[in-house]
């Protein structure tokens, strides 16, 4: 099992490929662009002209969302770079509310499945993430490892709730993705790949992203980075890792 860098993950969080205008404002600047894609989560845009936007920055955005009359206005985050013209945004708890409506409507989903996706961002596949101002540090594989095995328990309930408590193993094994944040907050993404026989399971994906997206990460100064785990569906799993 190996590690890939950052931009080069798999996806597997529902997105719409839709070109839709949106304006934003940080601080007294305002300017304009377009979404190339758009999740519950956030959006992957595209500035009419390049922008000085740091990964961090919080800017003010208005969204123009098919059938409704005023544009989705909603705080949202700058989680990574493609150049100068190109960021992935996550949008606030309010708007992914919304978008979560949405994106029912729109893709065939249930409410619960698209609101329990909306707490737990995928990262962009799709970009050169350009990092700024951060240390020569990476994460401790040790702690890295014993933040994760604290949601063994967490990860068993999702388990047996696909199982309904039968003592039996899943068959395959799962493989995770986490972008760390190096704040040591929440992870700045997570993703999972079931066997192909768990695929029809989204609701115990979602519980398997959720509880990942739980465990207390380390801090560290230095730029984010993806850690993939592999384990077996069943409880008292072995795992590997490698960054």
């Amino acid at each position: 099992m190996s590690g890939f860098p950052i931009g080069q993950e798999r996806r597997n969080h529902q997105r719409l490929s839709m070109r839709l205008a949106l304006t934003a404002q940080a601080d007294d600047d305002v300017f304009s662009g377009y979404s190339e894609d758009v999740s519950v989560g956030g959006a992957k845009v595209r500035w009419a002209d390049d922008r000085d936007l740091k990964i961090g920055d919080h800017i003010d955005v208005a969204l123009d969302l098919p059938g409704r009359a005023e544009p989705l206005r909603a705080r949202a985050e700058v989680r990574w770079r493609g150049g100068s013209s190109v960021c992935g945004i996550a949008f606030d708890k309010r708007a992914q509310g919304i978008l979560a409506a949405f994106f029912a409507s729109a893709c065939g989903l249930s409410a619960a499945t698209a609101s329990a996706a909306a707490t737990v961002p995928t990262f962009d596949p799709n970009a050169d993430v350009v990092v700024e101002d951060t240390g020569p540090e990476r994460p401790d594989e040790y702690e890295v490892q014993e933040a994760f095995f604290s949601q063994n328990e967490a990860l068993d309930k999702c388990i047996a709730k696909v199982t309904n408590n039968r003592a039996r193993q899943l068959d395959g094994d799962t493989t995770v993705e986490i972008l760390l944040n190096p704040k040591g907050d929440r992870p700045l993404g997570v993703n999972a790949d079931l066997p192909s026989a768990m695929a029809k399971h989204a609701s115990f994906k979602e519980c398997l992203r959720r509880a990942v997206a739980a465990a207390p990460f380390p801090s560290y100064d230095g730029p984010p980075v993806v850690v993939s785990l592999a384990f077996e569906l069943d409880p008292g799993y072995e795992i590997e890792e490698e960054y």
